[in-house]
């Protein structure tokens, strides 16, 4: 938001009115105020990092030899600049040059590029490009990001004998050569960044959830499931204050699976009458659903949608194995 010299500080727009003769400056000035109101939007509503939801959220991802590969997606920089990856990038992690081992990192930055060029026969001084092409570039750079012109999509640490750069087995405990993404910022929403639809979908299958499991601890004495309830009453909180955009939801479900797979353990264990039910080959093929569509890398979305469903087959489930379960469900085996 450049202003010249002793003008009035602040966002000025062009005023038109009837019999103003306007010059190609008050047109440059004019799109300079929309830019630079909307990068301020962008840093003060928003803020930097990669956008939840859009696209394939420009998640990185190993290849088995020393290249990776960006999804599409968008980002926002520490400049308010929106940075547009359209199409799947594969990059090559170069060693040359490199003192292993040495972390690099995966970066996305924001392009201009100048085009449509065009020049009048009749007067050969008037020539220029009518066009401007934003872009996003990836980079793999030893450097630490600096968030100002570049958002950190990945990290990787080298080692001195790297032949394949792999995702991580442990995305919160990532090794040497594998994708770490612990630290990609994610830019803020403005509301919960799901539709009505998907919103009234995880309203009722959060409180057919709290029912089941509620039957489970209950009525079962599955000392795990009084855990599982819990976070289905913490998610209800959250959802309930519409924060639950994508990413939240997601982070919510990898938590809840885990205590389920936690009450899995213990009916093995402690409960094995509860083996015998014809319900429990489905409950637990279905836990396997609800694994494996945490461990896509596909887009959220569509993710989102299958836990969701998969969770309500699971209650059902549940329901109607404590309903067929014998009364003497409690008791060690």
């Amino acid at each position: 938001m450049s202003e010249p010299s002793g003008a009035q500080p602040g966002f000025k727009r062009l005023n038109f009115f009837k019999g103003l003769v306007t010059y190609y400056t008050d047109w440059i000035d004019n799109e300079s105020y929309r830019r630079d109101k909307h990068r301020w939007h962008n840093m003060r509503c928003h803020g930097p990092g990669v956008v939840t939801g859009y696209d394939g959220e420009l998640v990185v991802t190993g290849r088995g030899d020393l290249s990776i590969e960006v999804q599409p997606g968008c980002a926002i920089d520490g400049s308010g600049n929106e940075l547009m990856l359209l199409d799947t990038v594969i990059k090559q992690v170069r060693t040359e040059g490199l003192k292993l081992p040495q972390t690099v990192y995966v970066v996305a930055r924001y392009t201009e590029e100048l085009t449509d060029f065009i020049s009048y026969k009749q007067n050969l001084a008037v020539r220029g490009h009518r066009r401007v092409l934003e872009g996003c570039e990836i980079d793999v750079t030893p450097l630490l990001p600096n968030v100002a012109k570049e958002i950190e999509l990945a990290r990787i640490l080298l080692d001195k004998d790297v032949r394949a750069l792999t995702d991580a087995a442990d995305a919160q405990a990532p090794k040497p050569n594998e994708i770490d993404l612990r630290y990609v910022l994610r830019a803020g929403h403005a509301g919960p960044g799901i539709d009505a639809s998907m919103q009234l979908a995880l309203t009722s299958m959060l409180a057919n959830a709290r029912h089941a499991l509620g039957l489970m601890y209950r009525g079962g004495r599955v000392a795990q499931a009084q855990d599982a309830l819990h976070q289905v009453i913490a998610m209800s909180a959250v959802h309930a204050a519409e924060l639950s955009d994508t990413r939240t939801a997601l982070e919510l479900f990898a938590m809840l699976l885990e205590l389920q797979i936690a009450i899995y353990v213990e009916i093995k264990l402690e409960h094995a009458r509860l083996t015998q039910l014809p319900q429990h080959g489905e409950w637990v093929s279905q836990l396997r659903v609800m694994q494996q569509a945490l461990r896509d890398r596909g887009p959220a979305l569509p993710r989102l949608t299958l836990l969701i469903n998969t969770q309500h087959r699971i209650n059902d489930v549940v329901r109607a194995m404590f309903a067929a379960a014998p009364t003497t469900v409690g008791k060690p085996a």
